[in-house]
């Protein structure tokens, strides 16, 4: 539909532990940081989508 749209947005919960490390919560932070990760790529590529990262 975005595609269509040529527009649209991308809302992601995010979390501190993405970019810090927290003791005993290495799966959750792994999975955070892969969230941003995959993001970015999308936010630099496409300017015609909404990127925010809460």
């Amino acid at each position: 539909m975005m595609r269509r749209q040529r527009r649209g947005r991308i809302i992601t919960i995010g979390s501190l532990a993405g970019l810090i490390g927290v003791p005993f919560q290495s799966y959750y932070a792994a999975s955070k940081h892969a969230l941003e990760g995959r993001m970015l790529p999308i936010y630099c590529t496409q300017k015609s989508v909404t990127y925010g990262l809460m």
